[in-house]
């Protein structure tokens, strides 16, 4: 128990002077390799919020589908809603970059799918109004 409060610290003071590229690791060793000790789903948020913050999209997609699905850190609610959170967010984000590239059809899908999935989403709002202006007014023929 105590190496892993040792790792834990080691990792929180980079993370705290904005040293997220040393913290990343750091918090993952935790996660996969004690995954059953308290401070393991601290580590999977911080370890989320640091590939967050250096725009590592696709290695926290692929964190979320791995961490996300392990029983030991899924059994804490908050934690289950938080990978919720960020699935939707990297859906929002490959959706917004397939607006960006003119994608308007796979982007509008996309929403509309996010939002089917989504009915209790807080932004669902949000959600439909950017799917409204995606899809654009219909065409007269």
């Amino acid at each position: 128990p105590e190496l892993v409060t040792i790792k834990y610290r080691r990792a929180r003071v980079y993370y705290e002077y904005n040293h997220f590229a040393e913290a990343a690791p750091l918090f993952e060793d935790i996660v996969k390799n004690h995954t059953k000790d308290d401070l393991a789903i601290y580590s999977a948020n911080l370890y989320f919020d640091s590939l967050n913050v250096l725009h590592k999209y696709e290695d926290l997609e692929m964190a979320t589908a791995t961490y996300c699905t392990y029983p030991d850190l899924t059994k804490d609610e908050d934690f289950k809603k938080q990978c919720a959170i960020i699935k939707n967010g990297i859906r929002r984000k490959k959706i917004e970059g397939w607006e960006a590239e003119g994608k308007f059809r796979l982007a509008a899908d996309e929403y509309l799918k996010l939002v089917a999935e989504n009915p209790s989403d807080p932004r669902l709002d949000e959600l439909l109004a950017t799917t409204a202006t995606v899809t654009g007014p219909p065409i007269d023929q």
